[in-house]
């Protein structure tokens, strides 16, 4: 990948340092720098100085100037090209004291390095064309994940999934470009024509690979950003329990008196690699209590939101009219039916309505914990069929790489159908150029700094 020749983010050609773990104390804490000065820098403070022995530990001694020993740090020193950052990159690791490493950042600082914006380290290494763009986004989706499914999806951006099928993406459009340009440059010479149909045909392949691509974004969508789940029914059917039992914790206020339930409450919880936010309602009924009415007028807002509602019936009481007004409210959008009170017998006298959904319900016991592990099974497979191992590869992550992808997929699908109908070469030609513009912003060829900036400024420091 060739390097990029813009510097407008961040001053380049320094050597930059800053902490690459967490903030805090902890056993070990590691101090990044990279740039062209990382070796001179680093000779007086490092003792003994090892640099030749690129990508090698060694234990040492740091040495700050007008102090003397500092600490004890392993040290390993990357020269450039074979970096992270493309840049001559030392990694120092040293007691996890705060002290110490503000202490050996500022003796670095002292010494001429400059202290790392947020994200800097890695928009180096997009600069000097070890990552792209997606690539890079991915390094931050993955600092941040917090549940395996999340962690899954990064991992597979990183190694640049989208990057190869991107390339025989490209290489098809381009080469119905060449041949239209072909035709309009050379127009008075006999030279072998492409059929508009054959060239139509390619270009369909085109949109079927990117309308994938498209589709993958909504199962990668709720795999990082999470799967609202809402439990709904009326009061008294056990919501807050389960809510309870799901999170394994006392979260919600649970007693025997209808309605205890007002507002909304909110918990995140992982179901088998799946970032599932919970979402407790009030019970769903007809109440003049102004309170209780506004509580339920903002469950209705959540299910009308909602990536999933779970059904609640209480399988010890035969359901009644509020019971089947919730059904009715829920029953169109994506559920999961779940029959709660289990442990205290079914109730044969339950209307027709309760009966037809009984054998696709999912049996459980708040109280008990029976049937709880597999309705989250049920949850985390009908948010993501399969899992996050089963995300289509390649995946597009964020927002930004699925409209860089439907720009893409729109200019195609005019030229396909401008090709079919006849239109000018020319006006198909230009079309095609803004799908190969579209595709270059994908991965970073032909991105705004504006974007850029965003991208990167959201990094935490030191990676």
């Amino acid at each position: 990948m060739m390097a990029r020749r813009v510097s407008f983010l961040y001053p380049t050609g320094d050597t930059i340092v800053a902490q690459a773990t967490a903030s805090g104390r902890a056993a070990v804490a590691m101090v990044r720098l990279s740039g062209p000065g990382v070796g001179t820098l680093l000779r007086g403070a490092v003792v003994p100085w090892r640099g030749e022995s690129v990508r090698r530990l060694w234990l040492a001694e740091y040495r700050a100037e007008g102090e003397g020993v500092l600490d004890q740090v392993v040290a390993v020193y990357f020269k450039a090209p074979r970096s992270y950052t493309g840049e001559d990159v030392a990694e120092l690791t040293c007691h996890g004291s705060p002290v110490i490493v503000d202490r050996l950042i500022r003796d670095c600082v002292a010494r001429g390095a400059r202290l790392a914006e947020p994200g800097e380290f890695t928009f180096r290494a997009f600069l000097n064309g070890k990552m792209d763009l997606c690539q890079a986004e991915a390094v931050r989706e993955l600092v941040e994940s917090q549940t395996w499914g999340q962690a899954i999806g990064a991992q597979r951006a990183l190694r640049g999934s989208l990057k190869g099928r991107l390339e025989a993406v490209r290489e098809k459009v381009v080469d119905v470009l060449v041949e239209l340009e072909s035709r309009i440059e050379f127009a008075n010479e006999d030279l072998p024509v492409v059929e508009a149909c054959e060239l139509s045909v390619a270009l369909e392949q085109v949109e079927r690979e990117l309308g994938g691509w498209i589709e993958s974004y909504e199962k990668a969508r709720l795999i990082r950003e999470g799967v609202r789940v809402v439990l709904a029914g009326r009061p008294n059917v056990g919501k807050s329990s389960l809510f309870n039992r799901l999170l394994d914790e006392e979260r919600a206020i649970v007693t025997s008196v209808p309605g205890t339930t007002r507002d909304c409450l909110r918990e995140w919880v992982d179901f088998g690699g799946i970032r599932v936010c919970l979402i407790d309602t009030a019970g769903v009924r007809s109440t003049w209590e102004d309170v209780e009415r506004l509580g339920v007028e903002r469950a209705e807002r959540e299910i009308e939101e909602a990536d999933l509602v779970l059904f609640i019936l209480d399988a010890s009481l035969p359901a009644g009219s509020e019971d089947e007004r919730g059904w009715r409210l829920i029953e169109d959008r994506p559920h999961v039916v779940v029959v709660n009170k289990i442990d205290k017998g079914w109730e044969e006298g339950q209307p027709p309505w309760v009966c037809e959904l009984r054998d696709r319900a999912v049996k459980v016991s708040a109280r008990t914990g029976e049937g709880i592990e597999k309705l989250k099974e049920i949850v985390s497979g009908l948010a993501v069929p399969g899992g996050p191992q089963e995300v289509e590869s390649p995946a597009v992550t964020s927002l930004r790489q699925s409209v860089c992808v439907e720009h893409a997929l729109d200019a195609v699908r005019t030229g396909r159908v401008g090709l079919r109908g006849g239109v000018s070469e020319e006006y198909v030609a230009e079309v095609l150029r803004g799908a190969l513009s579209a595709l270059g912003e994908l991965v970073g060829e032909t991105t705004s700094d504006e974007i850029l900036r965003g991208i990167f400024s959201k990094f935490c420091i030191g990676k």
